[in-house]
């Protein structure tokens, strides 16, 4: 999966430096302090996103990102936990190199420190595989063949996201945002039952039958919900509507910038109250180089400041 390699402009400016050049002109090394020229950021949140899924971050290393992230301003971090969470619900989710329950609490002793918001991710629909792949819970796939997509009408899908949610808001209580994931669900409707759902009520219906209630005990815990876009670009507005009040839509893409991409978050398909804007590469494409060698930082929704946009994402390699 996604979410754009924003690599940090200042280790980028290091990495262009050979050894024997920092050492006869360590002057010309750039720091934070000098990259950053306005006092005022353009947006209010910038956040990062974390996909732990492949290979993740040392307990030591998670946190050394946290104040990398500070130096950079950013002030929020989306950290889609997969299999690196202490899981209890089932504990077979778990790597068996997932975080303890003491790392997650040092995480976010550290991140309060530097004033860091952690966002929680769990997915909800798509991108199921650490459970679906679970003996067990072949059941609650809404195709038999495929891991990736958790079938919305089978009640027990959404006991175990629900489960899930619990699960993390033990160990991180005092969260302000969720985030549910729910992009790509590839899947969604190819379920006779869910066709035949889908084609009665609608996609959004379908959607929100799985999704509507986790979205009401979050918000009846004060805690404002997060969900990708893109699987509600083609919704009717009545499901539109009622999703509205319910959370926050995060839009992202996987290229271009928003007012001239032909994909889904182009500015003239987003609604104004979408207020997170995200965006994507996927980490395994090798980034292109400069000439100097190192990584080109193209224009992307996740950095676009024309825009003026509320709130703003990237993603980072945590590798």
């Amino acid at each position: 999966m996604k979410k754009l390699a924003l690599i940090l402009a200042a280790l980028l400016v290091q990495t262009s430096i050979s050894p024997a050049q920092q050492a006869t002109a360590p002057s010309k090394v750039t720091t934070f302090d000098q990259l950053f020229s306005k006092e005022k950021p353009v947006t209010a949140k910038r956040g990062v996103h974390m996909h732990l899924t492949g290979l993740p971050p040392t307990p030591d290393r998670f946190v050394q990102l946290l104040k990398i992230f500070a130096a950079a301003r950013y002030n929020c971090v989306v950290i889609e936990w997969e299999d690196m969470f202490p899981w209890t619900i089932e504990k077979r989710f778990r790597s068996s190199f997932a975080y303890t329950p003491d790392d997650i609490r040092r995480f976010c002793k550290v991140a309060k420190k530097l004033n860091l918001e952690l966002i929680p991710e769990v997915q909800c629909l798509g991108h199921m595989e650490t459970p679906l792949s679970t003996l067990g819970y072949e059941h609650l796939r809404e195709v038999a063949s495929n891991s990736s997509g958790i079938n919305p009408l089978n009640p027990k899908s959404r006991e175990l996201i629900q489960g899930m949610v619990d699960d993390v808001l033990k160990l991180m209580p005092d969260v302000k945002q969720f985030h549910l994931g729910g992009d790509e669900a590839r899947t969604l409707g190819k379920n006779p039952e869910t066709k035949a759902y889908m084609e009665k009520h609608g996609k959004g219906a379908l959607y929100l039958h799985h999704v509507g209630p986790i979205l009401d005990n979050l918000n009846a815990r004060n805690i404002r919900p997060i969900l990708w876009h893109d699987m509600m670009c083609d919704w009717d507005s009545k499901a539109l509507k009622s999703l509205a009040a319910k959370c926050d839509l995060m839009v992202w893409g996987y290229y271009g910038h928003p007012d001239t991409t032909t994909s889904t978050p182009n500015t003239s398909n987003v609604s104004k109250s979408m207020v997170w804007f995200c965006g994507a590469q996927r980490p395994t494409r090798v980034p292109k180089l400069h000439p100097n060698g190192t990584p080109r930082i193209a224009p992307s929704s996740a950095n676009v400041s024309k825009t003026q946009r509320p709130g703003s994402m990237s993603a980072v390699d945590t590798n």
